[in-house]
């Protein structure tokens, strides 16, 4: 489900009752490499501040890019989106 800020859209979220998992998708046919893509969706996921709107909640976040190159599917996850993407 798409979760609406006040900076975009963050494309999925999943909450379970130890942590919460915020999702970006990139797709793209041709041109670009797997590892492209997911840190191009985990640095909108920083860069759109997504997870501002869980401040309050204090189950830990999970960050998750998902790329979709052509019919290949990859992701990164990072724990803690301040350290782990420059």
């Amino acid at each position: 489900m798409e979760i609406l800020t006040d900076k975009g859209r963050i494309d999925g979220v999943l909450e379970f009752d130890d942590k919460i998992y915020l999702i970006e998708f990139k797709y793209a046919k041709t041109g670009k490499n797997m590892a492209r893509l997911t840190n191009q969706a985990l640095k909108q996921i920083k860069t759109k501040n997504y997870g501002e709107r869980f401040l309050n909640d204090s189950r830990p976040r999970v960050y998750l890019g998902v790329g979709f190159l052509g019919k290949k599917i990859g992701y990164k996850k990072v724990a803690n989106i301040e350290t782990d993407i420059k």
